[in-house]
């Protein structure tokens, strides 16, 4: 299991996790619905990664452009789920993998400092015939700050709009292995 130290498990959620996995040989990444402290939700599983979710994604994060239909599209989690569904990516604060998959794919890929490594990661679970399970049904808490991500000229922005062309650049063009 990945799990970030900002993360709060819920009762039962780890039991159910562990149960489906294992009566799913298929699943290779299973996540949860990930709850903001307050307990309200945190948008968590994700398309892969295009130029258009990755302008809209900016956008609203920096408060130039909030909701539309383009980022409805690109966010596969939604507060009103209520059955396990298949997505492209879920975010690394919980990532259950069977340890013979995640041998098998490879570990995350030390080229994404921070940043899309859940989704490159997701995307060889994909590419080697397995699943990516969000499973809205259990929770936890993520206590998710990512302030410095909102300053556009921050850092964070840099590292975010970079990994993002990375993974592109590596998983679509295959100008990079």
């Amino acid at each position: 299991m990945i799990l970030n130290p900002d993360t709060l498990m819920h009762e039962n959620t780890l039991d159910t996790m562990l149960n489906y996995i294992v009566s799913n040989s298929n699943v290779g990444v299973l996540s949860c619905k990930l709850e903001y402290p307050d307990g309200s939700f945190q948008e968590s599983a994700r398309k892969f990664i295009s130029f258009k979710y990755m302008f809209f994604s900016r956008m609203s994060t920096w408060n130039i452009y909030h909701k539309n239909k383009i980022l409805d599209e690109y966010i596969m989690s939604k507060p009103y789920d209520n059955e396990e569904k298949e997505v492209d990516w879920v975010l690394g604060a919980c990532m259950l993998i069977p340890r013979s998959i995640f041998f098998e794919i490879g570990m995350f890929d030390e080229r994404f400092k921070l940043y899309a490594e859940d989704a490159d990661l997701c995307y060889r679970v994909i590419k080697n015939g397995y699943k990516v399970i969000y499973l809205p049904s259990v929770s936890l808490t993520h206590i998710y700050a990512r302030k410095a991500a909102k300053n556009i000229f921050s850092k964070a922005s840099f590292l975010q709009l970079y990994t993002a062309v990375l993974f592109y650049v590596k998983n679509y063009l295959r100008l990079i292995k």
